[in-house]
Order: structure tokens, then C-alpha cells, then sequence
């Protein structure tokens, strides 16, 4: 009895030995989920006002008629950009030299003299001057240099004006005008620039 005693208490024992060293059951990890991504979302736009709904750049179209007995004929076409409006184009008829350049406040050009296109566009009641210097009419664009020709080519951005409704700079829906003569960026209220002599409303496209 004693002998049977014996064996089963060590055959316990040896049975307690190996589960005590046997290694635990090793657990798989899950593999990561994929993400979900939402097939309608676009990234938006770096500069939400830089174009129409489309992503396609705001422009705007102005066709420069003769005015006060000129032969003065031209397009400009001014686009938004992120440094603000960039105008390019040409204007013809015009005297050789510098001559007077600014948006008016509005945008009809149907007297002979296109003084119905009002004064210079001035939201802010500054005084006139320069397109550089700190204090200007938001119109004040100086002056385009004519060639030999007559002819002034345009080609610059102007940062302190928009073509988007609604902002106090906007300039759609006024008038470009050009000036018989130069404008001098100090006499007020325009500059001393004479009769205008080309005037086109600045249409968006």
C-alpha cells in the first residue's frame, strides 16, 4: 500500500514538473486595418478666391474704345493671381510717351468724352498718386509708355486689386481709361492726365 502510495505521489510530481515548463500558447496579432477613405473628398484649393468653381483662374475682359475724337482701339485681359490682378494687352492710337492709366469708378463709357465713367475708383478716400506710393486711389495705375507706333504694351500686376464681387478693391464691372496725357502722380484729384481718350468696361468672362 505503502509502495502504491509512493509511485502515485510521484507520478503527480512529474506531472506538475511538465505543466510548469511548458511554454505558453503564442497569440497571432491582428494585421492592421485598412483605412477608409471617403471616394467624394477632394483637398481644397490653396486659394480659394484664385478661380470660379471650376479651378479655372477669374479673368475678366476690357475692349478699349476711342473716346474724345481719338483713334484709340485695344483688349485687355486681366486675370486674378495670387499677388492680385495681372493685366495684359495692348492699346493702339495713342501719342508716343507716357500717358495716363486708371480704373474709373464706373463702368460706362457711353459719352463721347467717357466722362460718364466717373472719377478715378477711390473706395478709401485717399489721395491721388502713384501706383507705389503708400497712399493712392485703389485706381491709380500711373502710367503706360507708348512707342513711336502708338502703340502701349501692358504686361504688369497690380497688387492692391481684385476681380472678386463683393470686396471693397473689386474692380469688375468699372472702367479702364487712358489719358491723352502723362499723369504726374501728385496733382489732385488725377493727376493732371487731360481727356480721356480710350475707355472700356472691365467685363468678367
Amino acid at each position: 500500500m505503502n509502495a502504491l502510495k509512493t509511485t502515485l505521489a510521484a507520478s503527480l510530481a512529474a506531472a506538475l514538473a511538465a505543466g510548469c515548463g511548458s511554454s505558453p500558447q503564442e497569440v497571432e496579432e491582428p494585421e492592421p486595418a485598412e483605412p477608409v477613405v471617403d471616394p467624394t473628398f477632394e483637398e481644397p484649393d490653396e486659394d480659394p478666391h484664385a478661380g470660379d468653381l471650376d479651378g479655372e483662374p477669374l479673368t475678366a475682359t476690357a475692349v478699349m474704345e476711342a473716346r474724345s475724337g481719338s483713334d484709340v482701339e485695344g483688349e485687355i485681359t486681366l486675370t486674378e493671381v495670387d499677388e492680385g490682378v495681372h493685366l495684359a494687352g495692348e492699346i493702339t492710337g495713342l501719342e508716343p510717351g507716357m500717358r495716363g492709366f486708371h480704373v474709373h469708378e464706373h463702368g460706362d463709357c457711353s459719352a463721347d468724352d467717357a466722362m460718364s465713367a466717373g472719377d478715378h475708383f477711390n473706395p478709401k478716400d485717399a489721395p491721388h498718386g502713384g501706383p507705389h506710393d503708400d497712399e493712392h486711389h485703389v485706381g491709380d495705375l500711373g502710367n503706360v509708355e507708348v512707342d513711336e507706333d502708338g502703340v502701349a504694351q501692358i504686361d504688369e500686376t497690380f497688387e492692391f486689386l481684385t476681380l472678386i464681387e463683393g470686396e471693397q478693391n473689386s474692380i469688375a464691372g468699372r472702367a479702364l481709361v487712358v489719358h491723352a496725357e502723362q499723369d504726374d502722380l501728385e496733382s489732385q484729384p488725377a493727376g493732371d492726365a487731360g481727356a480721356r481718350v480710350g475707355c472700356g468696361v472691365i467685363e468678367l468672362d
